[in-house]
């Protein structure tokens, strides 16, 4: 093989790696992100599917009504800075 054959191959093997690692840090982000429309029984359910049924917006509004997340994340941020 010449040696720009060799670099070629180097740097798709490189890239591919890069993409696979990509991948691997992402996705459990992303499945976060999906779960956080789902309802609560199918969050749970023993066959669980990246994409939710239906999207909801409930769990966000309970976020913020019920849990107060804006006085939590001010204090964190506060603790954070001092």
């Amino acid at each position: 093989m010449q040696a720009q054959t060799k670099h070629k191959l180097y740097k798709w093997v490189l890239f591919l790696v890069m993409l696979l690692i990509a991948f691997v840090v992402a996705f459990p982000f992303a499945w976060m992100v999906m779960s956080s429309f789902k309802r609560a029984d199918e969050f749970y359910a023993l066959r669980p599917t990246f994409l939710p049924e239906h999207f909801m917006m409930d769990n966000f509004t309970e976020l913020f009504e019920k849990w107060s997340f804006l006085t939590y994340y001010k204090n964190s941020i506060i603790v954070t800075v001092v």
